[in-house]
C-alpha cells in the first residue's frame, strides 16, 4: 500500500461487506416517492419512450456482458438528461463506462474497479457523451468512447454501478459501494446499481444500514429507474457543503470548520458500516498552522463526546490536543434500523505520541493516572 504509514496499514484490509449484512427491503429508504417522479415518468414523450424501450430489448438480447455496456449506459443517460432538463438542473448526472481502468485517486490502494461511475458534470459534457455513446453503437459497439480527463478521480465518483451476464454482482457492488463511501468524506449515503441481462437490483450503504431492493426490475421499468436517478441527484444535493474535493492530488479536500478553512489529505479511513472514521493532515488556510482532522459519523446515544472527553481530561504531556470539536449543523443526521448517527469533525494540532512511546513502566501509569484523574 502506498504513502501510507506501516503503523496504519492493517486498517486498510479489504472488509467486505457480504450479502448476509443487506437488509433485504421493498423500497431503498434513500429513493424519492413513486408520486414525486411520476410526473418526470409520464411528461418522457413517445419518441424517447420508443428509443428506451429499444435499448431495453438490447440489453435483454445481449449474448456476452459487454454487449450491454453501451445499451445500458445510453438508457441511464438519456433518462438523467431527461430528469436533468425538467429539473432545469445546470448539473446533471452522468454515467461513464469504465471497463478497465482504476480510478484515480486510490490511495487506499483498492485496485476496484467499478463497470461503470457516476459522476455530476455539466449539461454540455452530458450531451457530448451520449453523442459518443450513440456513434459507437452504431459502429455495433466495437469500441467504448474514450474518457481521457473525464474520467472522475475516486473524490468525485457519485455512485458505482456493475454489469454482469447472468450473475448478481451483488458482492462486487457492496465492495464497490463501501470504497465509494470511503473516498466521499462528504455524502451521508451511496447509492449502487447491479445489472444483467434480465434486470436491475438497487442498493444503499450508510453509516447506520446497508440495503438491497429484494425485487429486481427489469430494465423496460423507466419510473424505477427515474426513481434511481434522482435519488442520485438528491444525494449530491444532500452533500456536505462544508467539504470540497479538490482534484489536484491522490486525494485532496478543503475542509470548513465553522469559521476556519483547511487544505488536508487523507491517510487513514475505516470501512464497514459504524463510524466510518476519517483521518486528514494538513493546514490552515487562515494561519498556516499544521492540524489534523478526524470526521466520523457518532451514534446519537453515546453519553460522552469526543469533545468533551478531551475537556475532561485537560493538557497532558503527549495526549493529542483538542483544537475544535464541531458537529456541522447543516448536515442532517443518517438513520438506519435502530441507530441514528450524527457527523462531528474533531480538529486537533497534533495526533499525540503513542503509548509505545512511554520510556518505562512508572512513565505508563504516570500517564495513565493522569488521564483517570
Amino acid at each position: 500500500m502506498h504513502n501510507i504509514p506501516a503503523r496504519y496499514q492493517h486498517m486498510f484490509a479489504l472488509r467486505n461487506l457480504t450479502p448476509d449484512k443487506y437488509e433485504e427491503t421493498g423500497e431503498l429508504n434513500c429513493l424519492p416517492s413513486t408520486e414525486s417522479v411520476k410526473p418526470l415518468f409520464t411528461s418522457l414523450q413517445d419518441s424517447l419512450r420508443k428509443e428506451l424501450t429499444n435499448l431495453s430489448k438490447n440489453i435483454k438480447n445481449s449474448s456476452k456482458e459487454k454487449q450491454s455496456y453501451l445499451p445500458i449506459a445510453l438508457l441511464l443517460n438519456k433518462l438523467s438528461r431527461h430528469a436533468a432538463s425538467n429539473r432545469k438542473d445546470d448539473n446533471p448526472v452522468v454515467f461513464l463506462l469504465n471497463p478497465s481502468n482504476p480510478l484515480p485517486g486510490d490511495f487506499l490502494d483498492t485496485k476496484v474497479q467499478p463497470d461503470m461511475v457516476a459522476r455530476i458534470c455539466t449539461t454540455k459534457q452530458l450531451d457530448k457523451y451520449i453523442s459518443d455513446l450513440s456513434e459507437a453503437r452504431k459502429e455495433r459497439y466495437k469500441r467504448l468512447p474514450q474518457l481521457g480527463d473525464f474520467r472522475p478521480a475516486w473524490g468525485q465518483s457519485l455512485a458505482p454501478l456493475e454489469i454482469k451476464k447472468r450473475e448478481s454482482g451483488e458482492e462486487q457492488i457492496a465492495n464497490y459501494l463501501d470504497v465509494n463511501k470511503v473516498y466521499r468524506v462528504d455524502l451521508s449515503y451511496v447509492i449502487g446499481l447491479a445489472g444483467r441481462k434480465s434486470g436491475f437490483n438497487l442498493f444503499a450503504l450508510s453509516p447506520c444500514v446497508m440495503q438491497r431492493s429484494n425485487e429486481r426490475y427489469p430494465w423496460d421499468d423507466f419510473l424505477m429507474l427515474l426513481r434511481y436517478i434522482v435519488g442520485l441527484y438528491n444525494c449530491h444535493e444532500a452533500k456536505d457543503p462544508n467539504m470540497e474535493f479538490l482534484p489536484i492530488a491522490s486525494q485532496a479536500w478543503i475542509c470548513r470548520v465553522d469559521d476556519q478553512k483547511y487544505l488536508v489529505f487523507p491517510f487513514m479511513a475505516t470501512r464497514g458500516l459504524g463510524r466510518s472514521t476519517w483521518v486528514a493532515a494538513g493546514v490552515s488556510l487562515n494561519d498556516d498552522t499544521s492540524v489534523v482532522i478526524k470526521v466520523s459519523w457518532v451514534d446519537i446515544r453515546v453519553r460522552h463526546d469526543e469533545g468533551e472527553m478531551y475537556d475532561l481530561i485537560g493538557d497532558i504531556p503527549g495526549l493529542m490536543q483538542l483544537h475544535k470539536f464541531w458537529p456541522p449543523p447543516n448536515v442532517e443526521n443518517v438513520k438506519g434500523g435502530n441507530i441514528e448517527r450524527r457527523k462531528c469533525y474533531l480538529v486537533t494540532n497534533s495526533i499525540g505520541l503513542p503509548l509505545s512511546k512511554c520510556r518505562s513502566l512508572s512513565e505508563f501509569l504516570t500517564v495513565m493516572l493522569e488521564v483517570c484523574d
